[in-house]
């Protein structure tokens, strides 16, 4: 099959970029011919921030553009990830000239349902805007009253109008997810679980680690979302204990120094696994929904044990793979000393390439 990849990257790197990377190289693995146009988003001018006013719900140019690739390129389906700010739900009008033509949205987060994405407000679990999308107003969920208003007229043009009804399937990276886009009117014959997945099983169950870390955070410090505060506290809770942290600093730091706790930055991909294989628990400290980390594959890959929130969709992904805190008391409260056996191997396979693979044909959603 011929196939167009589209995605708005965000302003830094993020686990959609690593899906689509891993994902476009599942296909090209079982002969099929991909194309991938990734936009940025670029408010540099004045000319530039004013077109992001309309391109959010519909860019004839973008149109116009993917018009004439499809037709030199003889396209059989379109990927969809990420829409916003350029691409826009607007591409569906394809539809209309290119009939044949299966469209597949992959859904990385809950944008459609919520003003951050994932049912988070800057301070923890918000689900407001199911009761009313006026609470994004209220509440200001955009942390600007005007961007807060246009994310409503959004969301009622895109989600309301066009949205639910004119692809031909969604890909869900959890359970959780397809239950909660069902619920909001998506028919639930569109709706594939389609999980993150391993490109390569390198797990070694005869590893002999040699532990230098008690405790690893991977993620940006200065994210409220990512809850390093809890990781924080923690370490300032056991002195005896080591942590690291992996992950983008603020030039501001709110945090105090602590002696047992290790900086690294930004660092590759590759040194992130060699410090999670020097680490004995990862500590997950998300305070919204998070879909499907990546970090929970390559933990097990390394035999690092997670520790995670116990939202509904870490319990479904998870299952008696990890350990589960509700809070930040119950976190504390985890007994670290204990010899935990956890057996990886099994839940691997529930995620290897090949399982994913198995998906799309199962679902007719490609053929080969």
């Amino acid at each position: 099959m011929n196939i167009l990849i589209l995605h708005n990257r965000f302003k830094f790197k993020s686990g959609e970029e690593i899906f689509i990377e891993k994902f476009s190289k599942l296909l090209e693995e079982n002969n099929h011919n991909i194309f991938i146009k990734i936009y940025f988003k670029n408010t540099e001018t004045i000319f530039q921030r004013f077109r992001l006013l309309f391109t959010q719900n519909f860019n004839l140019f973008i149109l116009f553009e993917l018009f004439v690739f499809i037709r030199k390129n003889k396209i059989q389906m379109i990927n969809l990830h990420n829409p916003y700010p350029y691409i826009s739900y607007s591409i569906v009008l394809l539809k209309l000239v290119f009939p044949k033509i299966l469209f597949v949205h992959t859904i990385h987060n809950y944008r459609h349902f919520c003003a951050n994405g994932l049912f988070y407000d800057n301070f923890g679990f918000c689900n407001s805007c199911q009761k009313n999308s006026l609470f994004v107003v209220k509440k200001n969920c955009k942390n600007n009253f005007f961007k807060s208003i246009f994310f409503m007229i959004r969301y009622f043009i895109d989600d309301k109008i066009r949205f639910k009804f004119k692809f031909d399937y969604f890909l869900l990276l959890n359970e959780y997810q397809r239950n909660y886009f069902f619920n909001n009117g998506v028919p639930l014959n569109k709706l594939i679980v389609f999980h993150n997945f391993l490109v390569n099983h390198t797990f070694n169950d005869n590893v002999i680690h040699s532990y230098e870390y008690d405790f690893i955070f991977i993620g940006r410090v200065f994210d409220r979302q990512k809850g390093f505060d809890k990781f924080h506290k923690l370490l300032t809770s056991n002195p005896n204990k080591r942590g690291i942290v992996c992950g983008e600093l603020s030039n501001s730091l709110q945090f105090s120094n602590l002696d047992n706790i290790s900086y690294t930055g930004m660092i590759t991909n590759d040194e992130i696994i060699k410090f999670l294989r020097l680490s004995k628990y990862i500590i997950i400290c998300s305070n919204s929904i998070e879909v499907f980390p990546n970090i929970l594959l390559e933990a097990w890959l390394s035999n690092c044990i997670p520790v995670v929130p116990d939202f509904d969709t870490f319990v479904k992904l998870c299952g008696k793979n990890a350990l589960y805190y509700k809070d930040l008391d119950s976190l504390l409260g985890i007994n670290f000393g204990k010899n935990y056996s956890f057996n990886f191997n099994s839940i691997l396979k529930k995620y290897s390439k090949e399982t994913a693979y198995n998906i799309l044909i199962e679902n007719k959603i490609i053929y080969d």
